[in-house]
């Protein structure tokens, strides 16, 4: 490992680097406005999908939420019979 004074240092920061093209803003602007129209066309299809779907999903949130009120309930019932036992 080489020792820098502070100079070096600071010259080294001073220097750019990195040079972007001429034309990087206009590259990313198109770049941003296609990815913008594709992912418009993409929810289109998620929510028609996301329509004959609906139903399953909440049937397996309101599944899953009996299944965790069960365990709680067991949980709880058990907790009462140990401490009634002693």
């Amino acid at each position: 490992m080489t020792h820098k004074t502070e100079a070096e240092i600071l010259a080294l920061l001073e220097t750019d680097l990195v040079h972007a093209p001429v034309d990087f803003s206009q590259r990313i602007s198109a770049k941003i406005q296609h990815k913008a129209s594709t992912e418009s066309a993409d929810q289109h299809i998620e929510a028609a999908a996301h329509n004959s779907y609906s139903w399953w999903q909440w049937l397996a949130m309101v599944g899953g939420s009996v299944l965790g009120m069960t365990q709680v309930a067991r949980f709880i019932f058990g907790y009462w019979l140990s401490v009634a036992a002693t």
